[in-house]
């Protein structure tokens, strides 16, 4: 209180300098991460409340948890004040108290726990696109990514990165995996816990109108900030040099962040602040934790939110930085692959995978963890592909089309030793799917074969005849869709009397369309005799229509190389 009334009466300068005792700032310190323990503590929701309370009316009890939050709040902005008046002084700074850890460096931990703590209540939600947005929009490039990113979960990164140029990405929707859908809910906070939060921020970087998230990281560095969001997700002590500054919070759950939902919130949103080139080695080591936790629950909502926290670090860190964490990483990733059935969350906990196999780029362990990856994926879409076509989109969109586009892209033979068991789960999809319902998965296998004849073109050849075919029953199948879909719109009375549905299923045939006859084209070149057999055989048996379809792949099939000649 004497410290406030000198900051009042414009005697900040001499306060600062005063001799103050280095316990009394220490008791500051300490107070900081009692009052955060007890504030988080707090934001149990209501139904959770001790046995004790649950006696009181559910209004009351209510009440007085958002009052004492808000008391507890401004309780530790005070001590934030207090202690940042000696941080930005010149008195006791770098005094050592007792370790080798200064004064200066145990108030930037009180800072960092506060911070955390005070991102946990002011915010009542978090949804997926807030933590990633180009986990749906296609993403062309990060600083601290060298090799760039273009691929995302929408059929932008699978339909742009082809060879087809009459397909339009934009005819389907691009959030097929309901991912816009996915936030994260805090339990209820009042407006007034909000405010306390946002003037404890405020509190803590001195400025109303900059930054918080870059003030804080400038503050109190992103290490000091990675080791608090890891203690408050478990609900531990934080603090250096071992020092005690208070009880134990650990619930009696090992999983507090199930309890407290605040855990969860406050964590990543600070991780959320942590961008290219702060990202090392160290701190990765305090946030992997957090993020295996949350793949590994049950709670999909918390899966995505972890795997999507996760794929957004890795975009801001170096592969060297990773190196180290990829033995554990991939292991938890793949668990994990092999034990979700929600299509949002396997969709991408797939993508997470593949970012981790194309973060670890050429080391040695790399390759054989992308061949099993492979294996792995297309066994969940042959396994799913009758069952739930969700999960093997899900499958494929997010782990097979991304993974087999980087690898043939690559002068490796990985590609040659799944070229024949990926055709043999590959070819059924885009030869009894339809092109009007399942218009994103065949689009995908389209899209993978493509990538199969490109990196295991060697092989290609002996397997040229059943691509071929596979390719001309799609191309028939979709025709005759598509003739039947415009004789429907043909018949009504105008523009403004189509479905919207047909609409959208002509544009989706025609996509389909357009894409089997560009890979047939493709397949011309890269299969030879078997695939030419297969053509001609079509032309001399089959209805006028499909012969006409024929002569446009060997048109396309001319031009294609023409171009790579060029």
């Amino acid at each position: 209180q004497e410290m406030d009334a000198a900051a009042d009466s414009q005697e900040f300068e001499v306060a600062v300098q005063m001799q103050v005792p280095t316990e009394v700032i220490e008791e500051s310190i300490r107070m900081i991460h009692l009052i955060c323990q007890d504030i988080t503590s707090l934001s149990v929701p209501t139904e959770s409340v001790s046995k004790s309370k649950q006696c009181m009316p559910k209004r009351f009890t209510e009440h007085y948890q958002e009052r004492l939050l808000a008391v507890l709040i401004r309780c530790a902005t005070h001590f934030v004040h207090f202690a940042l008046r000696y941080y930005h002084g010149i008195a006791c700074i770098e005094k050592e108290h007792g370790s080798s850890v200064s004064l200066r460096g145990r108030i930037q931990e009180a800072l960092a726990y506060a911070s955390v703590t005070a991102m946990s209540l002011k915010y009542s939600s978090i949804s997926l696109l807030e933590v990633l947005p180009s986990v749906i929009d296609e993403f062309s490039g990060n600083a601290g990514d060298n090799a760039g990113s273009k691929y995302s979960l929408n059929l932008s990164s699978v339909i742009n990165s082809s060879c087809c140029p009459m397909v339009d990405a934009a005819d389907f929707d691009t959030d097929l995996f309901d991912l816009k859908d996915q936030v994260y809910y805090l339990c209820s906070h009042s407006s007034v816990i909000k405010r306390a939060a946002s003037s404890l921020l405020v509190a803590i970087v001195c400025n109303e109108k900059e930054n918080a998230s870059d003030a804080i990281v400038s503050l109190c560095s992103t290490f000091k900030l990675s080791l608090a969001a890891r203690a408050f997700f478990f609900g531990r002590e934080y603090g250096s040099a071992g020092v005690n500054y208070g009880k134990e919070t650990m619930l009696d759950d090992s999983s507090p962040w199930r309890q407290i939902s605040s855990r969860v919130m406050g964590a990543i949103r600070t991780i959320m602040a942590m961008k290219f080139p702060t990202i090392s080695t160290d701190v990765l080591s305090n946030l992997l934790p957090v993020f295996f936790s949350l793949i590994d629950e049950t709670n999909t909502k918390l899966q995505t939110l972890g795997a999507v926290s996760m794929i957004m670090i890795l975009r801001q860190t170096t592969q060297s930085t990773f190196n180290g964490h990829f033995g554990l990483a991939d292991q938890v990733v793949t668990l994990s692959c092999k034990t979700t059935r929600d299509y949002t969350a396997l969709a991408v906990v797939s993508f997470l995978r593949f970012e981790i196999l194309r973060m670890i780029g050429k080391d040695p362990r790399g390759m054989e963890a992308r061949r099993k990856a492979s294996a792995d994926f297309l066994s969940l879409v042959s396994t799913y592909g009758e069952r739930d076509r969700k999960v093997a989109l899900a499958v494929l969109v997010g782990g097979v089309v991304p993974l087999l586009s980087l690898e043939s892209q690559k002068d490796t033979p990985e590609l040659i030793e799944i070229t024949r068991g990926g055709l043999v789960t590959l070819l059924p999809l885009i030869s009894s799917w339809s092109p009007i319902h399942d218009a994103p998965a065949v689009l995908s296998a389209l899209r993978c074969i493509s990538c199969l004849m490109f990196g295991g073109w060697p092989v290609v050849s002996r397997h040229g005849g059943k691509i071929m075919s596979a390719l001309l029953i799609c191309i028939g199948r979709s025709s005759q869709q598509k003739k039947n879909l415009e004789a429907r719109i043909e018949k009504a009375a105008g523009p403004l009397q189509v479905e919207k549905s047909d609409a959208e299923a002509a544009k989706h045939v025609h996509a389909v369309l357009s894409f089997a006859i560009d890979i047939s084209a493709m397949t011309l070149i890269f299969a030879g005799d078997r695939a030419k057999e297969v053509i001609l055989a079509a032309e001399q048996q089959c209805l006028t229509e499909l012969v006409e379809y024929c002569q446009m792949v060997r048109d396309r099939s001319m031009l294609m190389q023409e171009e790579w000649a060029a």
